[in-house]
């Protein structure tokens, strides 16, 4: 069957107006400039550990992208990967194994985060724009979670940044806590995943 021109100019203008609409999409890269920490407390005192490499992208559909503002968006899309085995203690290799035996490492040897619905805004700068309800999957030893939190987020020289910080308890994840000295020492079960995320389209 042959199309009318009348029908075809007509679905030409119906898919401008709809791209139109869309605006500009853009996907960045983390950077090795980012960092996550962990930190809970025990019988005897708190402790920290560092993340020392993670993976991740983020998507971006905006009416407008610039080299330093993104105008009227949303992130549609956002996946962090870490391998356990880069998750680090500033107590040497004893606790660097304890850790990573209770985080059942052999057998789930990546933890991962995605954004489950997209976030909607209408400007990110250098000052800074918070974004609340950020919700997503958590997978940390087997284990999925729903988790919300707020983020804050910055855009500069098409750089985009995001921090926060998100506590959970590792029991939501069948997590035992570690213990050492034969159980005379007990790490809590609340910890706090502080984040700081540079993502960038290079």
């Amino acid at each position: 069957m042959m199309l009318r021109p009348t029908y075809l100019k007509f679905a030409a203008s119906l898919a401008f107006a709809f791209c139109s609409l869309l605006g500009f999409s853009q996907e960045y890269t983390l950077q090795n400039s980012s960092s996550t920490t962990v930190s809970g407390t025990s019988t005897l005192h708190d402790w920290t550990v560092d993340v020392k490499n993670q993976t991740g992208k983020v998507s971006i559909a905006a009416k407008k992208i610039m080299e330093d503002a993104i105008k009227a968006g949303s992130i549609t899309n956002l996946s962090v990967t870490v391998f356990a085995s880069d998750i680090m203690s500033r107590k040497g290799k004893t606790m660097d194994n304890k850790m990573h035996k209770a985080l059942k490492m052999e057998l789930f040897p990546t933890i991962t985060y995605t954004l489950n619905n997209p976030v909607g805004f209408e400007l990110i700068n250098k000052d800074g724009h918070v974004l609340e309800n950020f919700s997503g999957i958590l997978s940390i030893a087997g284990v999925e979670r729903t988790v919300s939190t707020t983020v804050r987020a910055h855009y500069n020289n098409k750089k985009l940044s995001l921090s926060g910080e998100l506590p959970i308890k590792l029991s939501d994840f069948n997590i035992e806590p570690p213990t050492a000295m034969f159980g005379q020492i007990e790490t809590g079960n609340d910890i706090i995943v502080n984040f700081n995320l540079d993502f960038s389209d290079q």
